[in-house]
Order: C-alpha cells, then sequence, then structure tokens
C-alpha cells in the first residue's frame, strides 16, 4: 500500500482488550514478590479502579502485603471514587499499625457523605490505635450523625 508521496500506510491494527483472569492471576502470583516494592504501588493503586472486581481484589492484596509503603498510594486513592476508595480501606485495614500516615485522608472520608466509606474510615482509624489520636474530633463528630441508624 503507497500513500502520498510514497509513504506506506499503516494496517490499522486491532486493539485487544487484556484477559483480566491473567491479570488477575499474575497480581496473585507476583504478590509475594511485591513485598517491600514501593515502586510497584502507584501502578497497583491505579488497578484500584479497574471495573473488575477481581482485578481489584487482587491489587488490594498486593497493596496490603506491600504493607506501610503502599499507605501513600493508598492514601491518595481514597480521594476518588467510592469503589477505589473501598478497595483502599480494606488494603488500610490490612496494613492496621501500620497504615498510621493515612489519618489526614481517612479523616477527610469521615466528613464526606457515603456512610459506608465513613463507617469503614472509622474501623481503619480504630485498628491505628494511638496513632489515630488526631482523628478523635472528626470520630465524635461523625457519632452524632444519626440519620443512617436504624
Amino acid at each position: 500500500m503507497t500513500g502520498v508521496a510514497g509513504r506506506h500506510k499503516m494496517p490499522r491494527m486491532m486493539i485487544v482488550q487484556p484477559d483480566l483472569g491473567v491479570v488477575r492471576n499474575a497480581l496473585a502470583r507476583e504478590s509475594d514478590r511485591l513485598v517491600g516494592a514501593v515502586h510497584a504501588a502507584p501502578a497497583l493503586a491505579e488497578l484500584l479502579k479497574d471495573k473488575d472486581e477481581g482485578v481489584r481484589e487482587a491489587a488490594t492484596k498486593a497493596l496490603a502485603r506491600i504493607g506501610p509503603k503502599a499507605v501513600p498510594a493508598l492514601s491518595a486513592a481514597l480521594g476518588g471514587a467510592d469503589e477505589p476508595a473501598r478497595a483502599a480501606l480494606t488494603a488500610l485495614e490490612r496494613i492496621g499499625p501500620g497504615a498510621k500516615d493515612a489519618v489526614e485522608p481517612l479523616v477527610a472520608i469521615l466528613k464526606g457523605k457515603n456512610t459506608e466509606l465513613r463507617i469503614r474510615a472509622a474501623i481503619v482509624l480504630g485498628k491505628l490505635g494511638a496513632d489515630a489520636r488526631p482523628a478523635l474530633p472528626a470520630l465524635f463528630e461523625a457519632a452524632k450523625d444519626i440519620a443512617n441508624v436504624g
């Protein structure tokens, strides 16, 4: 095929969607190798936005296994949509006291409108113990909200 001025036209390439099962399995297999791999955390945090629940779950587990070094990436995910925030909260809960640097974004969730996320943020703060002390005023304020108590 020849185009203008003798240039070759490239055939249209077919865009192939990745097999999500393959991605999920690869993440599960590699999670042991990811422990301590702080450089992988931002890319894994991006996978928390994936439409596939299995991919989000595998990324959540991998981030939790990385541990405290994944907290900055997880904290960034807390400011996004509900599904990535939900997955980030799960990972932070699994990290436990090592997630102490997430107090500020957890307080921001406590002040939000999503009741489920607010409850889960309070649970994560509880796992932080004394390191969550700066969140006490926000926790007390959130406890006053009885609109969704049934």
